[in-house]
């Protein structure tokens, strides 16, 4: 093996590390960038940032299963009322 393709063969592994997806939620995963850009965005607050992602975990079990829709906007509501 040369020394390229050794070279290659480590910045791949390395790529692959640093884009790995962190399970937060049931159906919610992201990078830890993506996650930190998210708390970013939340101006540092976690507290937000884990209610973003219980939201939209809940979204996605209520949108897989649609007898639930009526639960879905009763959640939601009750869940973005500490946001707002």
């Amino acid at each position: 093996m040369t020394t390229q393709m050794l070279h290659r063969v480590v910045k791949n592994s390395i790529d692959k590390v640093s884009k790995e997806q962190i399970k937060y939620a049931e159906f919610v995963s992201m990078t830890e960038a993506e996650y930190n850009k998210l708390t970013e965005r939340f101006d540092g607050n976690e507290a937000y940032t884990k209610t973003a992602i219980e939201i939209l975990d809940n979204y996605k079990v209520f949108t897989k299963n649609p007898k639930h829709k009526a639960i879905e906007n009763k959640e939601v509501k009750h869940l973005t009322d500490g946001i707002g």
